[in-house]
């Protein structure tokens, strides 16, 4: 059977960190450098660096994301917006995410994947 999903690995947690330490870096330069040299466009370039940053990075990580149903086992796929507003964390299982499950109808913490 060929699978979708798989467990998350160390390797997979530091690329994810490797994306997040570009996006600070991208914003934080951007905010150090723009906004001082040019008011009030430079905040404004730096908003507009953040958050189409931060769509990029969230539609990046719903692409790379897979999750499984804690009740009936189901791994499914979630939209980018789904990945921004629901709330997230780990645990000692391993990372979640408040979701409903599209098979049982479900609301639970259900399991971070990533994708093969």
């Amino acid at each position: 059977m060929n699978q979708r999903f798989r467990a998350a690995r160390w390797q997979d947690y530091l690329r994810v960190l490797q994306w997040l330490a570009v996006y600070l870096v991208v914003v934080i330069v951007s905010a150090v450098f723009l906004t001082p040299q040019m008011p009030p466009l430079g905040f404004i370039a730096t908003l507009l660096i953040f958050g189409i940053g931060l769509v990029l990075l969230v539609r990046w990580h719903a692409g790379f994301t897979g999750y499984r149903c804690r009740h009936c086992e189901h791994e499914f796929e979630i939209s980018t917006f789904t990945d921004l507003v629901s709330p997230q964390g780990t645990g000692p299982g391993g990372s979640w995410k408040y979701l409903r499950c599209p098979q049982c109808g479900r609301r639970s913490r259900a399991r971070v994947l990533v994708k093969n």
